[in-house]
């Protein structure tokens, strides 16, 4: 039986079936670590948001958003009408009052894990 040419191999499990991927030369699925296993992940940012007297806690995956999202997120968890009864922010603010800029992502911002920001409306 003639095997095909090396660009269109036969998948019957003979010897050209091992340079394609998933065969002979793959390891067994039981073989594989967990480190192949586990997808990659990307660490994840949480910020709390404060807005008026309630403190909203935001997950924000890797924080590529901007800053005016997080306002914008925390606003309609904490208004029963999704944002419209309190309106858009007009600043985010850290702790020690300096104001952050709207347009930046939550990185470029500066922002770490689990720390706090305040929204004024």
């Amino acid at each position: 039986e003639q095997h095909p040419s090396p660009a269109a191999p036969c998948y019957r499990g003979c010897c050209c079936a091992a340079r394609m991927p998933g065969g002979p030369a793959s390891p067994p699925l039981s073989a594989r670590t967990a480190e192949q296993e586990q997808p990659l992940r990307t660490p994840t940012l949480m910020v709390f948001v404060h807005v008026r007297q309630k403190v909203i806690p935001v997950s924000t995956g890797a924080g590529s958003q901007s800053v005016e999202w997080l306002a914008h997120v925390a606003i309609a968890r904490c208004d029963m009408e999704q944002g419209r009864a309190l309106g858009t922010a007009k600043a985010v603010k850290l702790e020690d009052g300096r104001k952050l800029d709207l347009d930046k992502s939550l990185v470029d911002a500066g922002l770490t894990d689990n720390q706090h920001v305040w929204v004024v409306l």
